[in-house]
C-alpha cells in the first residue's frame, strides 16, 4: 500500500470526473475503493451530481487517509527496531560472538510468526562456530522483511475491518443527504460550503450549525457579489481557448410524440432510448451507461419543441482562466462577533468557488501580526483558528509587505487579485507601501475591499472597488488624483 494519498486522490477524482474505474495493480486499498466504486447504488448517487460526487470522494478519501496514518504510526513504533536491524548489519566479529544468541531471542520475541530462529540457531552452531558474513546478512534480510510483514499485517488487519464498514456508511450518506436538502431547503452550492467543514463525516446536528454561518449570504448578497468578482475574467488576451456559440436554446416545458425528429447524444435520462436505460438493469453494461452518461453520450430522442431558435454558428475563441485569490482578514477585536461572522461565511464561499474551479486562495490573517494559510489545503485550520484567536491592534504593514511578496514572487499568485475584509479602521502604513498598491492597480492587479461596519476611513483610492454590507460600492478617485 503506497504511503500517500496522491494516487488514491486521483483515482477517486478520475472516477467522480467521468466515471472511469482505474485501480492500482496489486494493492488491496485500490481494489477495495474499486469494489466500492463499482457497486450499482453507490454509482447511481455518486455521478448523480457534483455535490454526491463530493461527497463520495471525501468519505473515501477519509477512509484512505485513516489507513495511510494507521499503517505510518505502525512503521513508527518499528523504528528502534528498525534501527537495530540496521546496526547489527554492521556489527564485528566479536560483537557478533558474544551477542548473537541474544539478538535471535530478541528477534524471536518480537516477530514470532515469521522469522525462524530455529534455523539460524541452528546455522550458527552451539558455540556460534558459522557466523560467516553471508548467512549473517541473510538473517539481517529475513529480520527486516518479519518488521515489514509485522507492519504490513498490524495495518491491514484494521483496514479489512474498516473496509466492512466504509462502503455501508457511503451509501447511507448518499441516500440521507439528498433527503436532508429536500427537506431544508438547500442548494447545492450553499451544501457544498457547509460539507467542507464536516471533514468527510455527516452528522445533521453539526451540519446545521454549520449551515448558520453559510446562511449568512441570505442576509448579505455581497458576499456573493465579491465572490464572483475575485480572479481575473476570461478575455481575448489569454492563451485558453474556448468553443462559443451563436444563438440560443430556450426549452419548452413539454412536446407530443410527433415532435420527435431523430436521435441524438446527450445526457436527458428523460429522453434516452429504451436500448440504452436497459443497460442500467444489466450488472455487466451499468458501467458504460455511467461512462456514456457522464460523457453526454446517451442515444436520446431529438425534439423539436426542445428549442425555439437552435445555435447556428460556433467559433473558437481566446480565453484566460480566473486566476488565483489572496484574502487579507483583519482579525482584530474590533472585528469579534457579527463582523467575522460575515468574514467566515466569505470565506467559506471563496473555499467552494476555489475547489470548484481549481484556484489557488492564500489567505493572510492580520491584526499586529500575520497569521497565513492556504485556504483550500488547510480550510480546517482557518475555522479553527478563528473560534480561539486571540483579538489585538491592527496593523495592515506586515500584511501588505507579504501580499506584495506574493504578487512580486513569480509564483501562481503573481497574477492573483487581492481581497481585504475588514472594517477598516486602520491606521495609514508607510507611503511607499501605498505607492506600491497603486502600481499593482495600473499593472492589472484589483484590489476589492469588503468593509464590515460604518467607521469612516481614507483607504478608498487604494482600492479598485470598496463594498459595504449593503453591497453598493464606494467608487474610488482615478489613480494618481
Amino acid at each position: 500500500m503506497p504511503t500517500n494519498t496522491t494516487l488514491y486522490s486521483e483515482m477517486l477524482q478520475r472516477y467522480v470526473d467521468t466515471g472511469e474505474v482505474r485501480g492500482i495493480v496489486g494493492d488491496r486499498m485500490a481494489d477495495y475503493l474499486v469494489e466500492v466504486m463499482e457497486t450499482p447504488t453507490i454509482k447511481l448517487q455518486a455521478l448523480r451530481n457534483d455535490a454526491l460526487g463530493r461527497v463520495f470522494y471525501d468519505c473515501m478519501m477519509r477512509f484512505v487517509t485513516q489507513n495511510i496514518n494507521r499503517s505510518k504510526m505502525a512503521y513508527q513504533r518499528c523504528l528502534s527496531e528498525i534501527d537495530a536491524c540496521g546496526q547489527a548489519a554492521d556489527w564485528t566479529s566479536d560483537r557478533k560472538r558474544d551477542g548473537w544468541k541474544a539478538l535471535v531471542k530478541m528477534i524471536k520475541e518480537k516477530n514470532p510468526e515469521s522469522f525462524d530462529a530455529d534455523f539460524y540457531i541452528r546455522k550458527f552452531g552451539e558455540d556460534g562456530e558459522n557466523l560467516h558474513s553471508q548467512l549473517w546478512q541473510q538473517m539481517i534480510l529475513d529480520w527486516r522483511e518479519s518488521i515489514d510483514k509485522k507492519v504490513m499485517k498490524a495495518s491491514h488487519d484494521k483496514m479489512e475491518e474498516d473496509m466492512k464498514n466504509a462502503c455501508q456508511i457511503v451509501e447511507r450518506n448518499l441516500d440521507a443527504i439528498p433527503e436532508y436538502m429536500e427537506r431544508a431547503e438547500i442548494d447545492r452550492e450553499e451544501f457544498m460550503q457547509g460539507w467542507n467543514l464536516m471533514d468527510g463525516l455527516w452528522n445533521e446536528h453539526i451540519f446545521e450549525d454549520v449551515m448558520k454561518t453559510v446562511k449568512i449570504q441570505r442576509r448579505y448578497p455581497v458576499i456573493r457579489r465579491i465572490a464572483d468578482l475575485m480572479g481575473r475574467y476570461a478575455d481575448e488576451r489569454g492563451g485558453d481557448k474556448m468553443k462559443v456559440g451563436y444563438g440560443g436554446e430556450k426549452p419548452l416545458n413539454h412536446g407530443h410524440k410527433s415532435d420527435i425528429v431523430g436521435i441524438t447524444s446527450g445526457r436527458s435520462i428523460s429522453d434516452a432510448l429504451p436500448a440504452e436505460l436497459a443497460m442500467v438493469g444489466d450488472e455487466d453494461m451499468d458501467g458504460l451507461f455511467l461512462r456514456k452518461f457522464v460523457t453526454s453520450n446517451l442515444q436520446v430522442f431529438d425534439s423539436r419543441s426542445q428549442m425555439l431558435s437552435p445555435l447556428n454558428k460556433i467559433r473558437v475563441a481566446r480565453a484566460r482562466r480566473k486566476g488565483p485569490m489572496i484574502v487579507c482578514l483583519d482579525t482584530s477585536g474590533s472585528m469579534v462577533g457579527n463582523p467575522l461572522k460575515v468574514a467566515k461565511s466569505l470565506l467559506l464561499r471563496l473555499l467552494m468557488i476555489a475547489e470548484k474551479e481549481k484556484r489557488e486562495c492564500y489567505l493572510i490573517m492580520f491584526s499586529v501580526s500575520i497569521v497565513t494559510f492556504d485556504l483550500v489545503k488547510e480550510r480546517q485550520k482557518v475555522m479553527d483558528y478563528l473560534s480561539h484567536y486571540t483579538s489585538g491592534g491592527t496593523n495592515s504593514t506586515k500584511m501588505m509587505e507579504e501580499t506584495f511578496r506574493i504578487l512580486n514572487g513569480g509564483t501562481e499568485y503573481s497574477y492573483g487579485d487581492v481581497l481585504w475584509i475588514s472594517d477598516f479602521r486602520i491606521p495609514k502604513p508607510d507611503e511607499n507601501l501605498l505607492k506600491e498598491q497603486l502600481e499593482h492597480m495600473r499593472s492589472g492587479t484589483c484590489f476589492y475591499g469588503l468593509q464590515i461596519g460604518v467607521a469612516d476611513h481614507k483607504w478608498t483610492p487604494y482600492f479598485t472597488e470598496m463594498y459595504s454590507e449593503g453591497w453598493l460600492p464606494k467608487t474610488p478617485r482615478k489613480l494618481g488624483k
